[in-house]
């Protein structure tokens, strides 16, 4: 928080532009119920 401050950064805003990146690495329906990599998917 204090770094996003001090780069006059949204936390908001970063937070959810991980949540999409990682969404797209690990789709729900090929990730969930399996621990293998997401190059394996």
């Amino acid at each position: 928080m204090l770094l996003a401050d001090k780069m006059d950064l949204d936390p908001d805003t970063i937070v959810l532009d991980k949540l999409e990146k990682t969404r797209a690495k690990y789709p729900v329906e090929k990730a969930r119920g399996t621990s293998v990599k997401y190059d394996q998917l």
